[in-house]
């Protein structure tokens, strides 16, 4: 149901599919375009809005990329309303106390919509105070909803790193007119680039709840951002009007391209022969490459889960090239 139409997966990002205020939509960034499976055109046309969700939502690795862009545009929405005359802060003295109780927990549900001028008794009153909840349970801070639990959740740094690469495999960059995935080398190399500039050990625990561990994480974090656009040489939030090909040099193959070969097996000829690289021709008519690391999965005799193009887990096995 989470992927239904109109519905935006796990994260319920439902407006994805819409630009929004800002001018764009979720497939105008570029790096997230060509994982989405829908175009510019789908979008503008609200064809896209009627199918079902794209499965890419699902994915571990790009689906929390894909809301944390939503919620990106967000802001870029707020600051397009902030320059209209109609904006609140424009004309509401009490705007900045308004803002100021939405994190307020001691409010029942009608006083909060009072103080806050939410027109609303359902509940998107309740989102903002249980994102703020979680965080504070996630960081042992008291609040007068939850008091400070024996919560210890700590990241290592190298499944820091694993996961780091893991997420930018899966998403690209503007190279011309056309789409490239990003490398493992490119993501590990900022990844590692960033941690040699920190005092984090590279084997070593950050501890979430700790103030100090927490800080580290977000800089080592913030730091391998920087690097990673630094050696792209385009920022990670670029955007495009029209949807970029899928170029032989940056269709996004294990190593940013592809070779294309003279004839591609239809796809399940060959199974069990498969290994990462391997190009298959699809039941949809287009091209995919297996990806790397995960060729029992391109073999798997479950399609309903990794055919590719099809299968509801197709992105965590396939990725789609520009083959003729």
């Amino acid at each position: 149901m989470l992927l239904s139409s109109g519905q935006g997966g796990p994260f319920q990002i439902n407006d994805y599919s819409k630009r929004l205020e800002s001018g764009f939509g979720l497939v105008n960034f570029v790096l997230l375009q060509q994982r989405l499976g829908y175009s510019v055109a789908d979008q503008d046309s609200n064809a896209q809005t009627a199918r079902r969700g794209p499965n890419t939502l699902e994915d571990k690795y790009f689906g929390p990329m894909a809301a944390a862009y939503f919620h990106y545009n967000d802001l870029l929405r707020v600051e397009a309303l902030a320059a209209t005359s109609y904006y609140p802060a424009a004309s509401d003295p009490t705007w900045s106390t308004k803002l100021a109780n939405i994190e307020n927990f001691t409010l029942g549900d009608a006083a909060y919509v009072a103080a806050t001028g939410v027109n609303d008794t359902g509940t998107f009153i309740l989102y903002p105070r249980q994102v703020r909840n979680y965080l504070d349970q996630l960081y042992r801070i008291p609040t007068v909803v939850v008091p400070a639990r024996p919560n210890v959740l700590r990241f290592s740094v190298p499944t820091l790193r694993s996961v780091f690469v893991a997420t930018f495999s899966k998403l690209g960059i503007a190279q011309g007119t056309s789409w490239r995935a990003i490398t493992g080398a490119e993501a590990g190399g900022a990844f590692d680039a960033a941690l040699a500039a920190t005092s984090v050990a590279p084997t070593g625990k950050l501890f979430v709840d700790q103030l100090a561990d927490r800080t580290a994480l977000f800089d080592l974090l913030d730091g391998a951002l920087n690097h990673l656009q630094a050696t792209l040489g385009v920022p990670l939030s670029s955007t495009a009007q029209v949807n970029l090909a899928l170029g032989e040099t940056g269709a996004g193959g294990a190593d940013g391209g592809v070779t294309c070969p003279t004839s591609l097996p239809v796809y399940p000829s060959g199974r069990g022969t498969y290994v990462s690289g391997t190009i298959v021709r699809g039941s949809d008519g287009h091209a995919y490459q297996c990806l790397p690391g995960v060729a029992a999965w391109c073999n798997s005799t479950a399609e309903a889960a990794y055919a590719p193009g099809t299968g509801t887990a197709t992105t965590s096995a396939w990725v789609l090239v520009n083959c003729p």
